[in-house]
């Protein structure tokens, strides 16, 4: 007797998710093998065990998959061998298996059986099937492999943004929103560029401009903004894993990144305000050392690198900076590779090793700045090849203390992605193998010298000890000038010329007489303490003075004897060569002919100012990456950025002038219906600002942020109290601002995208914040010293609206804010204005501490449908 169908699927279930742990079991077509054919295309009745199995096994009650006998469709599948079920699937994709007169994969998009001729698709599941269709074609051409290929040529016309996506619409009968008022794109526009909103001066010039070009006009003016790079730096510092220094010391050594790593978040800011091109924003990162080794500006870029170091793990330290190169510029996950050949990409375990050998020889140095001779108070910390023979061995395993010897890596590429890099040393300009050879610092030193000197001549000439200080600065300057004579002739010369030995006597000549009255003013001040000892402390002051009168006399006895050369050098020795491995590599990256790595970028891109990517694994392009629907438009845009010379903000132009970008939020039912996930971009998505953002708009719309830009880090535990933008906030392993964090700040440890969370914690933080309140009553109080009459509580509310949310209220929100400020009436006692400025600071407050104010564009009747809005208690 058959068991019932429904226990049969049960028991199904059970021994297929089995399968994997026993080996006399069949390899079945499982579900999990057609829902990665098909994603959420697929029906749920048809990522079902019995799309292949009979559900009638004929047997009381199965044990064995080998007791399932397939169907017809299972039976197709398993007499084309052992190839894998994705490749068989796609085979017979087209056949008609039970002789319906429909295809398998049609039937398998509709919901009904591919093995059963009495189950036919209704004309509905037809029509919906064969939609499904046209971004399964594309799913299924491998797009996660497509962009390892050179991106086809940019068509000359009629192919655009719009012109890509109203194709992608037409064809799925969807119809996009038309485009938002000119009050939701001035907001949209300016937070996005800006991390800011708009001022109530900003919103009444861009309403009044009628000019046709009044919004290109808008996107111009923000991306000029010095605050569009704060905004959008912040974002790439989340691409490229920024982190400030955590302050941990072991030993006095620094053990993880550098001290002053911040002139690296400097020069992100500073590079996107200039529109530096992104291919050389990617090569100084990279090697700003090899391209660009006397330019100061420039090496803060290799932060990037700096970023990665550890003093107690080599090999975390090179693990880190191969798998987050790889992560940031090419979408590829090449870490997996370091134990074993990659589970999903073509990336054999020799291609890590090979990457991995770009970046042997490179480690951190701290470098003086001009005005700072001190390194421990500021600095430049950057990366430079300080081992021209570091080897680069396979770690079997990924054990790193067992490395195989028996042969080393050249640096080398993935094959897979094409090209090679082609290694030239570098020589390198003897300022950066001396950097005490700058300009800056020759000057510095001798105007130090010179200070010490003339201070020294203003002493009194009748105490003996001023005849000796100035004597002492007089050396300090002889020697520092000998110094340069002989540093020019090692230069430029040969150390053992007859020139050189004279230089290098003098100096030691000196530096004897340096030593002699160091030694004789220690010995006066050593006496002048014996004098003033008392009794009970003379012989240990007594055994000071002895010993240094010694000293005297071993320095004058030493001035006495023959001069050698064995002088103290002013400059330390660093390398003067550097391998050029990671120029070369950078050449290869930004090549053209490798458009990977602006695929990448402009996905993330497209993604910070739509909410989603469209390539939804930003950081993995691989095998193991999520179907991209919409890849004719990202080859396009990564065409186009190529193009026109890697020029971002042109790509911020192009984005936002699109029609896709200036949709109207609110949702329909039909579409949301037929494009829930927004694929083809049918209206421009509402959502949260981030962490910063939601922190600085509070400081914006009371005024009081200070727009003071760059500098050192500051106090994390300042956050609250702090009016600097949020991106100055010190953000380290375990150094985080607490505000921050609860609004999903950015993870130190890798954020190439952020998650979104919806906690009744955030609406607790706004509602509790001192910050919130005390920019509140700020804010109100000019709002009410701007009132022409201290009654006029309608413009105060429309005044308040506008300051907050950039828009006026509705007449239903005028009539609550006014029944709201009447019942807070009674509990401010006092003078009727005292009382309308009390009632008013409530009022700010639950504006400011709405979640509309870190909304990008939303209106009244945007925020009313948005699913994803956080509601306060307040």
């Amino acid at each position: 007797m058959p068991v019932p169908a429904k226990l049969t699927r049960t028991v199904l279930a059970a021994i297929i998710s089995l399968w994997p742990l026993t080996s006399t079991l069949a390899s079945p077509a499982h579900k999990a093998a057609l829902i990665d054919r098909y994603g959420r295309l697929l029906p749920k009745a048809s990522a079902s065990c019995i799309t292949c199995h009979t559900s009638d096994p004929g047997i009381h009650m199965p044990t064995r998959l080998a007791d399932i006998p397939h169907n017809a469709f299972g039976a197709r599948l398993a007499a084309l061998g052992s190839r894998d079920i994705e490749t068989r699937l796609a085979k017979i994709a087209t056949e008609d298996t039970d002789h319906d007169g429909t295809s398998n994969e049609l039937e398998l998009l509709a919901g009904t059986s591919p093995a059963n001729a009495s189950e036919r698709p209704t004309p509905a599941q037809r029509t919906d099937a064969a939609l499904k269709q046209l971004p399964l074609a594309f799913r299924t051409s491998d797009y996660a492999f497509r962009p390892f290929k050179p991106v086809p040529p940019r068509p000359t016309s009629n192919v655009s943004i719009d012109s890509l996506l109203n194709r992608y619409q037409t064809e799925r009968d969807i119809s996009a929103n038309p485009a938002a008022s000119k009050e939701v794109l001035l907001r949209r526009a300016t937070m996005d560029i800006t991390g800011l909103p708009p001022t109530p001066a900003e919103r009444s010039a861009f309403l009044a401009d009628t000019r046709p070009d009044a919004y290109k006009r808008l996107i111009d003016r923000l991306l000029a903004s010095p605050a569009y790079g704060e905004r959008w730096g912040r974002h790439f510092m989340d691409i490229w894993r920024y982190s400030d220094w955590a302050g941990w010391n072991d030993g006095g050594q620094v053990r993880d990144s550098q001290p002053h790593i911040w002139r690296w978040r400097d020069w992100i800011v500073e590079s996107l305000n200039g529109n530096m091109p992104y291919n050389r924003m990617v090569t100084l990162m990279l090697a700003a050392d090899e391209v660009a080794p006397t330019d100061q500006n420039a090496l803060r870029a290799t932060g990037f690198l700096v970023r990665n170091y550890k003093l107690l793990s080599r090999e975390a330290w090179m693990e880190d900076t191969v798998n987050h190169t790889s992560k940031a510029f090419l979408g590829i996950t090449m870490h997996c590779a370091k134990c074993h050949s990659h589970m999903y990409d073509p990336i054999p375990q020799t291609d890590y090793y090979r990457f991995r050998a770009i970046f042997e020889n490179y480690n951190v140095r701290t470098e003086r700045i001009p005005g700072e001779p001190d390194t421990t108070k500021t600095a430049l910390v950057r990366a430079y090849d300080a081992d021209m023979t570091a080897a680069t061995y396979l770690f079997p395993r990924g054990d790193d203390r067992n490395p195989d010897k028996s042969r080393t890596f050249s640096p080398g590429v993935p094959a897979f992605l094409g090209g090679e890099i082609g290694v030239k040393p570098i020589t390198l300009p003897a300022v950066a193998a001396h950097p005490e050879l700058a300009a800056f610092v020759i000057d510095e030193t001798r105007a130090s010298l010179q200070k010490k000197l003339a201070a020294a001549l203003l002493a009194d000439k009748n105490d003996p000890r001023a005849q000796l200080v100035y004597l002492q600065a007089q050396v300090d300057m002889q020697i520092f000038d000998a110094q340069r004579v002989i540093e020019n002739i090692e230069l430029t010369g040969d150390k053992s010329s007859a020139k050189w030995v004279m230089a290098a006597k003098d100096i030691v000549r000196l530096e004897r007489y340096k030593r002699f009255t160091d030694a004789r003013i220690l010995l006066l001040d050593a006496r002048k303490r014996l004098a003033a000892t008392s009794d009970k402390d003379k012989p240990m002051a007594q055994a000071a003075v002895t010993q240094l009168e010694k000293d005297v006399a071993a320095a004058e006895a030493k001035s006495a004897t023959e001069l050698d050369t064995a002088y103290t050098k002013r400059i330390q020795s660093l390398p003067n060569q550097s391998t050029g491995k990671r120029t070369a590599f950078a050449a290869w990256l930004v090549d053209k002919q490798n458009p990977l790595t602006a695929r990448v970028l402009v996905n993330h891109i497209w993604m910070r100012h739509f909410g989603t990517a469209l390539a939804p694994s930003v950081a993995d392009f691989g095998h193991n990456s999520q179907a991209v629907e919409q890849g004719q438009l990202l080859d396009y845009l990564a065409r186009s950025f190529m193009d026109n010379g890697w020029d971002m903000k042109r790509l911020h132009r192009e984005i936002m002038l699109s029609a896709a970008y200036q949709r109207d939020s609110r949702p329909s039912a039909k579409m949301l219906q037929r494009d829930p996930d927004n694929v083809s971009y049918w209206r421009f998505a509402p959502r949260r600002l981030e962490a910063e953002g939601v922190r600085d708009a509070i400081l914006a719309v009371s005024g009081q942020l200070d727009r003071t830009q760059g500098g050192a880090e500051v106090d994390q535990n300042l956050a609250l109290e702090t009016k600097r933008r949020s991106i100055y906030l010190r953000s380290a392993p375990e150094k985080e601002a607490e505000f921050i964090k609860v609004f999903d700040g950015p993870s130190v440890t890798e954020c190439y995208e952020r998650k979104q969370s919806i906690l009744p914690q955030q609406a607790l933080a706004m509602a509790n914040s001192k910050l919130a309140l005390r920019e509140a009553r700020t804010l109100a109080a000019s709002i009410y010293d701007a009132l022409p009459e201290k009654t006029h509580v309608f413009t105060a509310i429309r005044n308040a609206f506008i300051a907050t949310l950039t828009r006026e209220p509705t007449t239903a929100e005028m009539n609550e804010c006014v029944r709201f400020m009447a019942s807070t009436a009674e509990s401010t006692p006092g003078k009727a204005e005292n009382s309308l400025h009390r009632r008013l600071e409530n009022l700010v407050a639950v504006l400011i501490q709405s979640p509309r104010i870190c909304n990008h564009s939303l209106t009244w009747q945007e925020e009313i449908h948005d699913a994803t809005e956080i509601h306060t208690s307040t």
